[in-house]
């Protein structure tokens, strides 16, 4: 067996697993068992888990008593508890005070919460930044940063951040996705008529994040069509969500017969098939999953420069790019422009060509590329 396919023993960090946290828990159980099918020895090791390891992979998680919500404190034991677990290389996604490989999936902290901060009120902005206590979780980042062997940005915009942190040697490696198993026209059918589609156009949004994810910009946009135009939409919203106001904002606009929100769905995939529009007015994402799942969909992708995961897209090719994801005024016009079913056509075709490239292979395979790169300088 030559060097470079030995098997390897992996370690994957992660804050909290499980599968209805949305991207990075999804991210990290495909990785995992992509790695595992590949013949490595992989474990996940995280401070909570709220589903079963892949196929082939160890669970290692804290005690009861260990877990805190101290992201300080929580780097030192899940350090000890990795040092448990045998590893020729150690993967972190952000919650480890040193890696061989730090990851962070949701890019510069700094540049997340500020871009985020940036939507609040003046004092929902001191709210939010007492909340989060995002000074410790910047401080911690700053160690990872320079603590590890190789630091991997999702995109060129996030490489981009940790450059003006002084981190300038970034490797890029953009996300990728499992290939959505295509639906038949029929399901395609069924699913439509289930949500009550009927002529109308579907447009999806998916957040857990409702205010970074801009769905207050797709409801402004909404209550800013003309009524004729806004008929002709339905758009439906899926991922938690505990502020009511969302709901407040759509009744008080009259805006219930043409936008829902749909809580969690655990199978979130066919949505895609069945919609003509993804709207994703982001104030920032390393590189949204949800984005190169709609690429790969067909469907006509709207998204924003802050999405790592618009760099794949040719802006009025494959996809449109916003340029102010706050501004409902310019998704407003481009929904009135994605009413002309030749466009959406056009960019959904352009965009389905791109599956290949968004594909998880790719990205998996240049991880464990870099893996035993590092091993040979390293002399393993």
């Amino acid at each position: 067996m030559s060097p470079a396919s030995r098997p390897l023993r992996i370690v994957i960090a992660i804050g909290e697993y499980g599968l209805e946290r949305g991207g990075a828990s999804e991210w990290v159980q495909h990785f995992a068992n992509w790695l595992a099918r590949r013949g490595h020895h992989v474990s996940i090791a995280c401070q909570q888990a709220e589903a079963a390891p892949p196929e082939n992979c160890e669970l290692a998680t804290l005690t009861l008593s260990q877990r805190t919500k101290n992201s300080w404190r929580r780097a030192s034991v899940l350090q000890q508890l990795v040092k448990q677990c045998p590893a020729d290389i150690v993967h972190d996604t952000g919650c480890l005070w040193a890696a061989d490989v730090f990851h962070p999936l949701m890019g510069s902290l700094l540049h997340n919460w500020h871009r985020e901060l940036r939507t609040h009120t003046p004092t929902g902005y001191f709210r939010r930044l007492w909340r989060v206590r995002m000074w410790r979780d910047f401080r911690l980042q700053w160690h990872q940063m320079r603590r590890c062997r190789r630091l991997v940005a999702c995109s060129k915009g996030v490489a981009a951040d940790f450059a003006r942190l002084g981190c300038k040697t970034a490797v890029v490696i953009r996300n990728g996705i499992r290939l959505l198993v295509p639906l038949s026209a029929s399901d395609i059918a069924r699913l439509r008529e289930k949500l009550g589609v009927g002529n109308r156009l579907l447009a999806i949004v998916t957040a857990n994040n409702f205010r970074l994810k801009g769905v207050r910009t797709v409801l402004g946009a909404l209550a800013m069509l003309e009524k004729s135009e806004r008929e002709r939409f339905l758009v439906l919203i899926a991922g938690h969500n505990r502020d009511g106001s969302y709901q407040r904002f759509i009744d008080e606009h009259g805006l219930r017969d043409c936008c829902r929100l749909m809580g969690w769905v655990s199978d979130i995939e066919p949505l895609y098939q069945a919609a003509g529009i993804f709207l994703h007015p982001t104030h920032h994402d390393s590189g949204s999953l949800s984005t190169l799942k709609a690429i790969a969909a067909g469907c006509a992708v709207v998204t924003s420069r802050f999405d790592g995961s618009a760099e794949v897209i040719r802006d009025g090719v494959e996809g449109v790019v916003l340029n102010q994801p706050s501004d409902p005024n310019e998704l407003k016009g481009i929904l009135t422009r994605l009413l002309d079913a030749n466009l959406r056509n056009r960019l959904a075709t352009a965009a389905r060509q791109l599956a290949p490239a968004v594909s998880e292979d790719n990205c998996f395979g240049q991880l464990e590329a870099l893996y035993f790169r590092l091993l040979e300088r390293a002399g393993a």
